[in-house]
């Protein structure tokens, strides 16, 4: 039986993905499907290896929060692995006329929200390459949390990554294939 760890030390960390954001990154780079704001309100195929990035925020320490924001009637086909992996999905409808779902905003809150409640977190990790989280980062900071972001070499703004207290590159994850932020797993 396994022994609960009760070093006071452990990182603890809570991760967040704005889902559409990364798959989206790798999608475009592809570069075998087309345009992905043409295809956004269909079926998507299975590119982002949620394992190793679940990996890589356990290699950091005790994962603690694990949730994934997006439309999952377009991203179907990652409910099976998100849900092996203990990702808790939250569902986002998209809205308006450009079908923007509000992921940013809703997934932000919820960090704040988050370190105020569980004072033992120790890291955030968010998996996006989204502008929208400078303030996010810079907050987290200011709360004493370490900041580390994931995101797509590609597409992800620079800025936002040296806000992080440290980027890791999706296509650079440990245990990652050198091809596979641009491949179709599953198929």
């Amino acid at each position: 039986m396994n022994q609960p760890n009760t070093n006071m030390n452990t990182n603890h960390i809570a991760l967040y993905w704005d889902f559409e954001n990364i798959h989206a990154s790798l999608f475009e780079s592809a570069r075998t499907f087309g345009r992905y704001v043409e295809k956004k309100r269909t079926q998507q195929p299975e590119l982002v290896n949620i394992q190793a990035i679940v990996e890589f925020a356990r290699s950091i320490g005790n994962l603690a929060i694990n949730r994934a924001y997006g439309d999952w009637d377009y991203m179907g086909n990652y409910r099976h692995p998100l849900n092996l992996a203990g990702v808790d999905l939250i569902q986002l409808f998209s809205k308006g006329a450009n079908g923007k779902n509000g992921a940013d905003i809703r997934l932000a809150l919820d960090v704040i929200e988050d370190i105020y409640r569980f004072q033992q977190l120790s890291h955030i990790i968010v998996v996006s390459g989204d502008s929208d989280f400078l303030s996010l980062a810079q907050k987290s900071k200011q709360l004493n949390r370490q900041i580390i972001g994931i995101g797509a070499r590609e597409s992800t703004n620079q800025i936002w990554a040296k806000n992080c207290n440290q980027f890791q590159f999706y296509n650079e994850l440990p245990g990652l294939h050198p091809s596979e932020g641009s491949r179709v797993v599953g198929k």
